[in-house]
């Protein structure tokens, strides 16, 4: 058995800057010299940056839970039932769209089909069939937002983006080291089979043709316009597949790897099945938050997911079942010819082994169910109106975080075009925290041009002196509120 070549996945840049804003701004800090004011001018300068983002995303706040609290499972169901049809349509339309920018804002990425081929091109540890049960999950819902507010993000949309929609942000890598010897087994299983159902055809009827291998790279489409200074970044996918080389392969400790969504974001709604004769509306929308899910494995995240035995367990259980009834209906045969009374307790036998295949048939199926359970049960962070208060605190760091980079590095650098801005804060966020970050500069730049912190002049951007950057920012706050100004 030859080894294929292992596939590899390239890493696409983002956005999101995986430093909290805490380590962010003491590192930046400490690099100011501290002789003078300029530390104590700058820690005022994040302090103001930061009440004034969040007072302003507070409405959005206050209305995203608004909207959320009606379709919050069972507790805005009152309000559900008391409120006009357009006021439930006007709440719904509000929720997605605050949802989506604030998703945008985040720095997620909405999921698309390229991402998915790309999981289901690979196996990982959890390498159980999975059936999803798309016709449980609401297909109106979405269809009906996109048709007044046009499908805007980035990438083809998946095929189930009508029931559910799904956002990443930031990728890893998991590995797992051991001998996942049941795993090769149902791999040697499963390889047997496919040889064993492809080989009458092989004998007597006419090859099929041969199907296009798959390409040893799995990419993104890549981004237009690229303006990291950072190169590609590739990592490998070792599955077992790549692994299995023989025999010998089962007894050997087997390294296998996988790139990880490192955040994943769903929200979907029920499909509305009839009860008691009544098909009342499930107004209810969930939103649910995975960290670390590897690409491979991403199935497990989906809800009204059924899943199918694996090739040893239906092998196992065939041929001892087959065994089974082949000796007890032959003690039967006998016992029948003897005594009527032997031959009765032989038929209960039959019926007890049968009913045996089947409680051993279930019970592996749920033990499959567990380790769904299991892993999700680790791997989630929130749900629901949990899920909506961290991504909104999420949206303002990340907000946060360009502007006073952005602001930082003009002040210490002087003068420089949007691309030399854009370098500069990539390279100190990989000097100081190792991290690759595509940043936003043309983003950062917006928010500090709004707050009329810099000025542009021959192509350039320039940072206004601390002191007037906190005169402004000032003003700005006390001026929230105008009652009070004499």
């Amino acid at each position: 058995m030859n080894e294929p070549a292992p596939a590899r996945v390239r890493l696409s840049r983002e956005n999101y800057i995986p430093v909290s804003k805490h380590r962010l701004t003491r590192k930046l800090i400490e690099q100011l010299p501290d002789e003078s004011s300029s530390r104590q001018w700058f820690g005022d300068f994040c302090r103001l940056i930061e009440a004034i983002y969040h007072f302003e995303y507070h409405r959005t706040s206050e209305e995203l839970k608004e909207d959320f609290h009606l379709f919050n499972s069972e507790m805005g169901q009152r309000e559900l039932d008391q409120a006009a049809p357009e006021q439930v349509a006007k709440s719904e339309s509000r929720f997605l769209s605050h949802f989506i920018d604030m998703m945008r804002k985040a720095n997620f990425q909405p999921l698309t089909q390229a991402d998915v081929d790309m999981a289901e091109a690979e196996d990982y540890l959890f390498n159980l069939p999975v059936i999803i049960d798309w016709e449980k999950l609401d297909a109106e819902m979405l269809p009906r937002f996109f048709a007044s507010h046009p499908y805007s993000l980035e990438g083809e949309p998946p095929e189930f983006a009508k029931r559910i929609l799904i956002f990443r942000r930031g990728v890893g890598i998991d590995q797992a080291v051991g001998f996942h010897l049941l795993a090769k087994i149902d791999l040697l299983v499963t390889f047997f089979l496919e040889w064993l159902f492809s080989l009458p055809r092989r004998l007597f009827g006419k090859q099929p043709p041969a199907k296009a291998a798959p390409p040893a790279d799995c990419e993104p489409p890549p981004k237009e316009n690229k303006t990291s200074i950072f190169e590609e970044e590739y990592v490998e996918r070792v599955t077992l597949r790549h692994s299995m080389t023989g025999i010998g392969a089962l007894f050997r400790r087997t390294r296998l790897q996988e790139p990880t969504f490192r955040e994943l974001v769903i929200l979907f709604r029920f499909a509305s099945l009839p009860k008691n004769g009544a098909n009342k509306k499930d107004w209810a929308v969930h939103v649910k938050a995975f960290r670390d899910i590897p690409m491979a494995d991403l199935e497990v995240v989906f809800p009204e997911k059924r899943i199918s035995m694996q090739a040893i367990d239906l092998v196992k259980l065939v041929i001892t079942g087959a065994i089974g009834f082949v000796v007890v209906l032959v003690k039967f045969v006998f016992s029948a010819a003897l005594n009527p009374l032997v031959a009765l307790a032989a038929l209960s036998t039959i019926g007890g082994y049968v009913a045996k295949i089947f409680v051993g048939f279930k019970a592996s199926k749920d033990r499959y169910q567990y380790l769904v359970t299991h892993s999700l049960y680790h791997k989630n962070l929130d749900n629901d109106l949990g899920v909506v208060f961290y991504l909104m605190d999420s949206l303002e760091e990340q907000e946060f975080k360009e502007a006073v980079l952005a602001y930082y590095m003009l002040l210490r650098k002087g003068a420089c075009s949007e691309k030399e801005l854009d370098a500069h804060c990539e390279e100190f966020l990989h000097e100081h925290f190792g991290v690759k970050v595509d940043f936003e500069a043309d983003d950062a730049l917006a928010k500090l041009e709004r707050d009329h912190l810099v000025e542009f002049a021959d192509s350039q951007y320039r940072a206004i002196g601390l002191e007037e950057a906190l005169r402004r920012l000032d003003e700005k706050w006390d001026n929230y509120f105008a009652y009070n100004n004499g």
